[in-house]
């Protein structure tokens, strides 16, 4: 059975017949298809002065912001054009295309750039690019914040608790730092210091969940959740809210000595949400919630 090109009327080969299978037309046909269809005349390019994240011919206003890997802005601007113009190009057709440009120094700039197949078929074609910021870094600069976790400690009667959880808010920094290469929406947009400990102040509830989950696998906290009504939203006119999380910290373990009261305690275990302690003058064993803790003031005598 012989085949041929719809468009052309050329006898397809058997060297050719899985290409024709695949796309319905001969090389040629297919190649000039692919280059009036594809490459236009001017691109717009708006990359974000702060992350190097770029949208590719399309508004920004709603568009994705996409991540970039290059480190100089000529790199990334090769990356941007490599990523949308060729690699499309080289997937929908046999042949090899290829882009030379004149180097990016400085942004904004007008670019022009030439594209071109192994047969050597040249097309002109305008870059346009701009400086924007990205939602994300957007946020970040203006430290607007959608969630707060409210780090504290129980009531101790010597021990500062801003000294107690100081190490730990250096440990939270290092794992959102982590989760934010990966996330860039997710980040710390503030931290306030506040007279019994500190506020974080979080772009999202997502890296809210990231952080208490971190920090309570660690730690025995006290949680608790409350959310606060922040305004309509402009869009759906439904209510909005900023969630805030609790996370009061148990700053002691397990034979730890502590005094409540009158009374002097050996923390025999700490349990996921209760804690055991023997009376040292009475040797009585008793078992109490992690809510108890919070009614007294506590006075960490052994650590």
């Amino acid at each position: 059975m012989q085949y041929f090109c719809p468009k052309c009327g050329l006898v397809i080969t058997s060297k050719d017949l899985e290409f024709y299978k695949n796309h319905f037309l001969c090389r040629t046909c297919h190649s000039q298809e692919v280059e009036d269809f594809q490459i236009k005349k001017q691109y717009t390019i708006y990359v974000c002065s702060e992350c190097a994240s770029y949208i590719f011919d399309r508004n920004p206003q709603n568009s994705l912001w996409k991540r970039t890997e290059s480190d100089n802005t000529n790199a990334i601007f090769t990356e941007i054009l490599y990523k949308e113009i060729i690699e499309p190009l080289n997937q929908k057709s046999d042949d090899e295309f290829k882009i030379n440009h004149a180097p990016l120094l400085d942004i904004p700039c007008t670019i022009t750039a030439f594209v071109f197949n192994s047969r050597n078929i040249q097309n002109e074609i305008t870059v346009i690019v701009k400086q924007s910021l990205c939602k994300s870094c957007n946020k970040m600069i203006s430290k607007r914040f959608d969630a707060v976790i409210q780090m504290r400690t129980l009531k101790l009667k010597s021990q500062k608790p801003k000294l107690i959880l100081g190490p730990l808010i250096q440990e939270v920094i290092a794992h959102v730092s982590n989760i934010q290469q990966r996330h860039p929406d997710q980040y710390i947009s503030d931290i306030e210091d506040v007279s019994q400990g500190f506020d974080l102040k979080l772009s999202n509830k997502a890296v809210m969940g990231a952080i208490q989950s971190f920090l309570t696998n660690k730690y025995p906290f006290i949680i608790k959740s409350s959310k606060k009504l922040m305004g309509k939203n402009s869009s759906t006119g439904g209510d909005l809210y900023r969630t805030y999380i609790l996370l009061r910290l148990i700053p002691f373990h397990a034979f730890s000595v502590i005094r409540i009261k009158n009374d002097t305690y050996i923390v025999k275990k700490i349990y996921a949400n209760r804690i055991q302690l023997e009376n040292l003058s009475t040797h009585n064993n008793q078992t109490h919630n992690f809510d108890f803790f919070e009614r007294f003031l506590i006075e960490i005598l052994e650590e």
